[in-house]
C-alpha cells in the first residue's frame, strides 16, 4: 500500500504541472486529471490515489479514487492520511529555484562552484581483480540542473552497486551528529554511480538505470542553497 501511495505522488506531480500551469481555474482540465486517476486504479497500477489542485491560494479540484485500506474496503477520501517520502526534495528544489530566480546562480553552474569539496569526486567504473573499485574522472562537471533532475549520479546509501552501498555506510556522511561541512566532506570521498549525464537522452538512461539517483541529491541542495546565501561563493 505504501508503495502505491508513493507512485502516485510522483505521478500526481506530473499530472498536476502540465493542467495547472498557466491556467485559471476555469480553464484546469478536471476531467482529464480525474480520468489518469481513475486509470492508475482502473488498471490496478494503484490501490488508491487523490489529487488536490490549488490555483492561486485557490482550491481547482480534488479527486479521490480507489481504496485507502483494500482489506477493510475503505475508500480515499479528502482526509486519508497517507505515508509518502522524500518530503525534503520538494522543500529544497523550491528554495533552490527561490534562489535561481534571484540571480544567485546559473542552473548550469559546476557544483563544486559553490562545494569544492566536491571537486575529486570520481565516478565507479567496476572493480578490479582484487575486488577494489576501479574509479574514472567523471565524463563532465556535476551541475545544478543535474541536482534538479537527478541525473548527479548522487544515490550513495541507495546505491545498487553494493561496494558503493558499503563505502556509503563506512563512511556515513548522513550520521546525525555531522554538521553540513562535515557532510559535503565525506560525500567528496565516495564515488558516483554514474557520470552525471551529458545531454537529456543520457539523462533519461541514467534515470531509468538508477531510479531518478535521488540519494544525496536533496542534502547536496541544501548545501547550496546555504553557499549561494553566504559570502563563501562570492
Amino acid at each position: 500500500m505504501k508503495s502505491s501511495l508513493l507512485i502516485s505522488a510522483f505521478a500526481l506531480s506530473s499530472v498536476i504541472t502540465l493542467s495547472a500551469a498557466g491556467q485559471s481555474a476555469g480553464q484546469l482540465d478536471k476531467t482529464a486529471i480525474s480520468q489518469t486517476l481513475k486509470g492508475f486504479v482502473d488498471r490496478n497500477e494503484l490501490i488508491g490515489v487523490s489529487a488536490l489542485v490549488t490555483i492561486d491560494g485557490k482550491e481547482a479540484y480534488f479527486g479521490a479514487f480507489g481504496q485507502a485500506d483494500r482489506e477493510a474496503k475503505r475508500p480515499m477520501t479528502r482526509d486519508t492520511i497517507v505515508q509518502i517520502y522524500s518530503m525534503t526534495k520538494p522543500v529544497t528544489g523550491v528554495a533552490l529555484m527561490q534562489l535561481w530566480e534571484q540571480g544567485k546562480f546559473r542552473l548550469d553552474d559546476p557544483v563544486i562552484k559553490y562545494i569544492p569539496e566536491l571537486a575529486n569526486v570520481k565516478v565507479f567504473q567496476g572493480t578490479n581483480a582484487s575486488g577494489e573499485p576501479i574509479l574514472a574522472p567523471l565524463d563532465r562537471p556535476m551541475t545544478i540542473r543535474d541536482l534538479g533532475r537527478h541525473t548527479a549520479g548522487l544515490t550513495g546509501g541507495d546505491s545498487d552497486i553494493p561496494i558503493i552501498r558499503k563505502m556509503t555506510e563506512a563512511t556515513n556522511p548522513r550520521a546525525i551528529t555531522n554538521t553540513l561541512d562535515e557532510f559535503v566532506r565525506l560525500l567528496g570521498t565516495l564515488p558516483l554511480d554514474i557520470s552525471p549525464a551529458r545531454n537529456g537522452v543520457t539523462a533519461i538512461l541514467s534515470i531509468s538505470r538508477h531510479c531518478w539517483c535521488s540519494g544525496f541529491r536533496g542534502s547536496v541542495s541544501t548545501c547550496i542553497c546555504r553557499s549561494t546565501c553566504s559570502s563563501r561563493s562570492a
